[in-house]
């Protein structure tokens, strides 16, 4: 108990001194990404820094194409990229150079990404999966669709486990009880199964000026999972949603992303859904391994705000 309250200050002191850039805007029509930043560093902590996309594509076009052709060179040696064309390689690389950059400077533990924003603009042209997976594995809290409460939830995990992602639920298998887990092309390689080797492809999401950017596919490991949802509620309330299961071995399919299997700890799929729906959550979720549910109670009782466990 004590081990979890002295885990919890540190998780506390952390959030308020970290900072979420934020890269244009929530995704349209997602009403669940849409949140008030002075809201959240109220009752969560992070300051939120508006980072505007010119700026982006500025620390884009500076990257020397000597950084982008190294970096090219250390992905070969790691994954598997036979099928990427080569100037998309080298755009992607400069992009996500460009992106390391941004974060540096500006001091940043959290990166809120509209990543279609710069798709026409030829100083990117590409889709950033590839250098939001490589911020990911280097602790940076990163999401896509400008998702500023999905990053704070990242930033709570890596608190507790070093290392986290992010999750969307993509589909379900009724005969296994278990829901498939994913986002196009994005993921923390640090969590990847080493069988089979994480790859390199084409994205099959988002075409820019040059075509598809690199985008990283993979299957997570299997193991004990939590969920977490951090949510605004009416009357400026907030709540933790958190989830606890398991990740199943899985074969990734060709989907060009990273995948996980995922089935509840105690309860049937359905059942499992209905609650996390019902207590606010949306639709897109911090993952991290192990099984932190009671860790994440005294944080909300520290920072005043609700909890909901789901099993």
């Amino acid at each position: 108990r004590l081990r979890r309250y002295v885990v919890a200050a540190a998780s506390r002191q952390r959030l308020r001194k970290s900072r979420i850039g934020m890269v244009g805007h929530p995704y349209q029509y997602m009403a669940d990404l849409m949140v008030d930043p002075f809201a959240l560093r109220e009752k969560l902590g992070p300051t939120v820094v508006h980072i505007e996309q010119e700026w982006v594509a500025q620390a884009v076009e500076a990257v020397e194409q000597k950084a982008s052709q190294a970096l090219v060179a250390e992905a070969r040696r790691q994954w598997r990229c036979e099928e990427l064309d080569e100037e998309v390689f080298l755009r992607s690389a400069r992009c996500a150079l460009g992106l390391e950059r941004i974060v540096t400077e500006h001091r940043l533990d959290g990166l809120a990404h509209f990543d279609q924003g710069l798709l026409n603009d030829p100083r990117c042209g590409v889709v950033p999966s590839w250098g939001l997976c490589r911020l990911l594995a280097q602790g940076i809290a990163v999401t896509v669709e400008a998702d500023l409460n999905c990053a704070a939830g990242m930033l709570i995990l890596q608190g507790l486990t070093g290392d986290a992602t992010l999750g969307e639920n993509y589909g379900f298998d009724f005969d296994q009880g278990a829901a498939y887990i994913a986002h196009d092309s994005m993921g923390n390689p640090n969590l990847a199964a080493a069988d089979p080797p994480i790859a390199l492809r084409h994205s099959i999401y988002y075409q820019g000026r040059y075509g598809w950017g690199a985008a990283i596919e993979f299957a997570y490991k299997p193991g004990p999972v939590t969920f977490l949802a951090p949510v605004a509620l009416e009357h400026g309330r907030w709540r933790l949603i958190v989830g606890e299961g398991e990740a199943l071995p899985v074969r990734p399919r060709p989907t060009v992303a990273p995948q996980m299997l995922w089935r509840p700890a105690e309860s049937s799929l359905e059942a499992f859904y209905d609650r996390w729906c019902l207590a606010g959550a949306g639709h897109h979720s911090a993952v991290a391994y192990g099984h932190w549910g009671s860790d994440l109670s005294v944080l909300a009782e520290m920072l005043n705000i609700e909890h909901v466990l789901v099993r």
